[in-house]
């Protein structure tokens, strides 16, 4: 595999990245969203996200490019499939806090491959967690769900292939990592308005 990747870089676009390092990299990214999450996510390997990327975007008759960060103008299935369960992440998150065995680990496998025999359950589930976490959290949920699931339309994929994982997978993770820029953001806004209130008192 390294001697393949090598070569196929060397070579440059148009030639495709082989394959098989993006299975290797699913069945890795699979197996981490097994372990329990803390502050830093280590499940996060922007370096495997990054490989998932590359060779998605040099398949042969590939005609949508994945970008390196959240595209609300994206239309792929797998790609909203993998923001809508990042979504549901972060609301049982802001509802029941960090778990040892949350919805990451115990629906990503699943999620990530047959999301048809995955969502509905999520959806259930979700109903509770919105009711849990209420007022304008909740607010915020429901309209990324409304957002993203307008988009995907009136049924979920039954299964993806390879690429479509890869797919859900930058879906996913560009949807978490823009979840944790805006939250980011309000940190930043909150603590300027601190100093803005310290200074003038």
């Amino acid at each position: 595999l390294p001697a393949a990747l090598f070569y196929a870089i060397l070579r440059g676009a148009p030639t495709p990245l082989p394959r098989a390092a993006l299975a290797a990299a699913l069945r890795r990214q699979s197996l981490d969203q097994r372990k329990p999450d803390d502050t830093r996510d280590p499940r996060l390997n922007p370096a495997r996200l990054g490989l998932i990327r590359a060779v998605i975007n040099r398949l042969p008759n590939q005609n949508i490019t994945m970008t390196a960060q959240l595209d609300p103008a994206c239309t792929d299935p797998a790609y909203l499939c993998g923001r809508l369960f990042a979504v549901f992440d972060r609301l049982q998150y802001l509802a029941q806090g960090q778990l040892n065995a949350g919805i990451s680990e115990r629906f990503y496998a699943s999620a990530s491959v047959t999301p048809s025999l995955v969502m509905g359950r999520l959806f259930r589930n979700a109903q509770f967690h919105l009711a849990k976490a209420g007022g304008g959290i909740a607010e915020n949920i429901r309209k990324d769900f409304e957002e993203i699931t307008t988009a995907l339309g009136c049924e979920f994929p039954p299964t993806l292939t390879l690429e479509e994982q890869g797919r859900f997978a930058l879906g996913f993770y560009h949807q978490k990592a823009d979840y944790r820029r805006i939250s980011t953001e309000r940190r930043d806004e909150r603590d300027a308005a601190k100093i803005a209130a310290a200074a003038t008192a």
